[in-house]
């Protein structure tokens, strides 16, 4: 599982810096609509928070909206954002600290499929079947899956 509350802490460390790494209000929002599309613009974005009383502070309204997307577009999002970062001189190790925290959750996710027969290819000489377990189905072969 992904611990998001440390690399939040970490990603935020990274964009709080001053100069190119920094990240304030609109950067941030730019970058999490390449996701998410619908995510209003800043200024509406901070408008709403202000309306319904809540924290217009960057730490809170940036893990606010990570924290409120699926998990799949969180880590598209922290990668997007990591991608920016990483051409700062002086954040590689730092980014790929990030990188390696997500990386490890993927790794344990294909794992998890590979476990459960998910796309499990069977293959005896030029015959081959794909068994999908997830679906529960079974593909003859084709003529062309030589």
């Amino acid at each position: 599982m992904i611990n998001w509350t440390a690399i939040f802490n970490r990603l935020m460390s990274l964009m709080d810096q001053q100069g190119p790494s920094y990240f304030g209000g609109p950067r941030f929002i730019k970058a999490i609509q390449e996701i998410d599309p619908y995510l209003d613009d800043y200024g509406l974005y901070m408008e709403q928070r202000n309306l319904t009383g809540r924290s217009t502070t960057r730490r809170d309204y940036f893990k606010d909206i990570l924290m409120d997307m699926k998990d799949g577009d969180r880590v598209r999002a922290v990668l997007g954002i990591l991608n920016q970062l990483q051409t700062v001189d002086g954040n590689a190790e730092r980014v790929s600290e990030i990188r390696a925290m997500l990386g490890a959750q993927r790794e344990e996710s294909r794992e998890g499929k590979n476990k459960a027969g998910k796309g499990l290819t069977l293959a005896t000489g030029r015959a081959r079947a794909i068994a999908t377990a997830e679906h529960g189905v079974l593909r003859p072969p084709t003529a062309d899956s030589g």
